[in-house]
C-alpha cells in the first residue's frame, strides 16, 4: 500500500510541475507584428521594445560615437539619442544628429522598422557600427524616402556614412 501512495505522490509532483523552459521558451519566442517586423525582445517598463533584447549597459552619446569613430569601427555598441529622421515609407531606418554629423541606424536582417511617427522620441540602440563612403544616388534615395524630393534632385556627390546596424532598439514611451 506503501509503495502504491509513493508513486502516486511522485506522479502527481510530476504532472504538476510547471514546464519552466517550454513556458520560458514559448515566453521569449518571437512575434511578427504586422507594421513592425520581427520582435523577440521582452517587453521593458517605460519603452516601447523592437527586434532584440538590448543589453543593459551605460549607453553612450551619438556625439562620443563619432569622436571616436575609428575605436568603435566594426564593434557592437550601445547608443541613446533623439531620433532626428525616420523613412516616411516603411520605418526601414532613422537618423540621429551628432553635432551636424548624420548617424544613419538601419534594422539588422531588415528584420523589424519603426513608427513613422518616432522622429522626436529617445532611441536606446544596441548595433555594430560602420563607416562607409555612400553615393550621391543613395543619398538621393534617402532624401526621398525622407520626403525631400527638391532636396535629392541637388546631390552631385558622395559622402562619409555613419551607420548603426541595430538588433534591437528601445523606444522611451
Amino acid at each position: 500500500m506503501k509503495t502504491i501512495s509513493i508513486a502516486a505522490l511522485v506522479l502527481a509532483a510530476a504532472c504538476s510541475a510547471p514546464r519552466t523552459n517550454e513556458a520560458a521558451a514559448q515566453a521569449r519566442a518571437p512575434i511578427h507584428h504586422p507594421e513592425y517586423g520581427l520582435i523577440s525582445a521582452q517587453p521593458v517598463e517605460g519603452w516601447d521594445v523592437f527586434g532584440a533584447d538590448v543589453p543593459e549597459g551605460k549607453a553612450m552619446s551619438v556625439e562620443t560615437l563619432l569622436a571616436n569613430a575609428e575605436t568603435y569601427r566594426g564593434k557592437e555598441v550601445l547608443v541613446e539619442a533623439p531620433i532626428q529622421a525616420v523613412c516616411l515609407k516603411k520605418g526601414c531606418w532613422m537618423t540621429f544628429d551628432g553635432n551636424g554629423k548624420q548617424v544613419r541606424v538601419k534594422f539588422k536582417d531588415y528584420a523589424f522598422f519603426m513608427p513613422k511617427d518616432a522622429d522626436g522620441r529617445v532611441a536606446l540602440v544596441h548595433a555594430k557600427f560602420e563607416v562607409k563612403e555612400m553615393s550621391a544616388e543613395q543619398i538621393a534615395h534617402y532624401l526621398e524616402d525622407e520626403g525631400k524630393h527638391e532636396e535629392a534632385k541637388k546631390v552631385t556627390e558622395g559622402v562619409t556614412e555613419y551607420t548603426l546596424y541595430a538588433s534591437g532598439v528601445r523606444l522611451r514611451q
